[in-house]
């Protein structure tokens, strides 16, 4: 009876998970740069959680190639399955996710949005990210690597920097090596349970209240033996 009383209340109250937004921010704090036309970087998202998570989109740091203030450019995002590293200078693998035109690069460490997201990272899975920009009057701002600013992680998504090229996916560069992505990924669980409606509401209160007289009806009999 007790178990029926506790199944009676997990129905009037069932566990709900609504997830909102998240986010994971590198820094903004650039000491170097790299110009366009396909000026690319490049990066690695992990997912550490044990549900699969949705990115929805970033800010960058990027600005005008001569003096680093505002610039206007387009912007691919790219993604591969497992590490970009090493793969800087070859389409091979790689996925287009989308181009965001005219974006508006804000100039040095100022946040740049870029809303070219919509895809899934799965639990345990790696996955490459590409950034390329267009014009050659716009330039990716980042930060020399070392050996403790390379790797961020908040038990959800783990983001391990990275590489900048040249010519993105053009054999015959130089990669350069290590460099830190300056921004922020925003996502969310893919598939967070739904609070219910109102009507859902009624047949969740209806069912609990039938387990309950059920269950004080039982008990009243088991008193009057």
């Amino acid at each position: 009876m007790k178990k029926l009383l506790v199944l009676a209340l997990l129905v009037m109250f069932p566990l709900t998970n609504t997830f909102g937004q998240n986010s994971l921010t590198t820094i903004f704090d650039s000491n170097n740069g790299l110009s366009g036309p396909d000026a690319g970087f490049f990066f690695d998202i992990e997912n550490v959680s044990i549900q699969s998570i949705a990115i929805l989109s970033w800010e960058i740091n990027c600005g005008d190639a001569d003096d680093d203030g505002p610039s206007v450019t387009d912007i691919s995002v790219y993604t591969r399955q497992g590490t970009s590293q090493g793969f800087e200078d070859t389409p091979i693998g790689w996925t287009l996710v989308g181009t965001q035109a005219n974006v508006m690069c804000a100039g040095d460490n100022l946040q740049t949005p870029l809303s070219v997201g919509g895809f899934t990272i799965n639990p345990g899975q790696t996955t490459g990210i590409a950034m390329v920009v267009a014009s050659d009057l716009s330039t990716w701002l980042y930060t020399n690597g070392t050996g403790d600013n390379q790797i961020y992680n908040n038990g959800e998504l783990e983001l391990r920097t990275g590489s900048s090229y040249e010519f993105a996916f053009t054999p015959g560069g130089s990669v350069n090596e290590p460099r830190v992505w300056n921004g922020t990924v925003f996502y969310q669980f893919a598939n967070p349970a739904q609070v219910p409606t109102l009507s859902e509401w009624g047949l969740i209160s209806t069912a609990a209240i039938l387990g309950i007289v059920g269950f004080m009806v039982m008990r009243r009999r088991k008193l009057a033996t």
